[in-house]
């Protein structure tokens, strides 16, 4: 048995395969009619197309922080003033040089004072053993000058000091001790009390020559 010849162009219209010939009359195969059995043949429409989706709404972007206001900006600073040099002290006004001159002479004279303090108290203990009389010694305006110019920090010291008290005895004799004599009748007692406005202590001696 031949096979029936499949048409060259005519499809089935759900298979999808080549249309087959039924048989064959006077003018050659006989080829199905399209929807003689009573169907349709018109291939099922494709199903409708999903609605797409809806599109998600593009979210906000946050707002934009606030731009921070920039601080003022400083003042500008004083013109700087024309000062003179540090250490030159020819440039300063008149008053100023002469304040200088009057402070730094006031600090000098207390310096002065308080080292012929010092250098006094040690020479009313020292002076008896140089053989002289401390009340005396502190009494003398040459001793005073003497003391002012010791150092009491000097390594030497205690040597420029017996050296200053045995000149200036040398210098004024009266501040030398005098040897103890015989007592005086109707004298002062040895233990009567000092005369008025002679010191007693070291301190008041110094006090009273330096005009403390």
């Amino acid at each position: 048995m031949s096979t029936l010849p499949t048409h060259p162009t005519l499809r089935h219209p759900r298979t999808g395969e080549p249309l087959r010939a039924i048989g064959y009359g006077r003018r050659g195969p006989i080829w199905p009619v399209l929807g003689g059995d009573g169907t349709d043949p018109t291939p099922p429409a494709d199903p409708p197309t999903p609605p797409a989706p809806p599109t998600p709404p593009v979210p906000t972007p946050p707002p934009a922080p606030p731009v921070p206001t920039p601080p003022p900006a400083p003042p500008a600073p004083p013109a700087p003033v024309d000062e003179p040099p540090a250490g030159d002290e020819s440039k300063l006004p008149a008053w100023a040089r002469a304040e200088l001159a009057r402070t730094r002479a006031e600090a000098a004279a207390r310096r002065v004072s308080e080292r012929a303090a010092h250098v006094s108290r040690d020479a009313f203990a020292a002076a008896g053993d140089n053989g002289v009389n401390p009340a005396a010694l502190l009494g003398s305006t040459d001793w005073v000058a003497r003391a002012g110019q010791l150092d009491p920090n000097a390594a030497d010291y205690r040597d420029q000091l017996a050296a200053a008290i045995k000149a200036t005895a040398e210098a004024h004799p009266w501040v030398k001790a005098v040897p103890a004599g015989p007592g005086r009748s109707g004298g002062e007692l040895p233990n009567n009390p000092p005369p008025p406005g002679r010191s007693t202590t070291l301190d008041a001696a110094v006090r009273a020559k330096l005009g403390g």
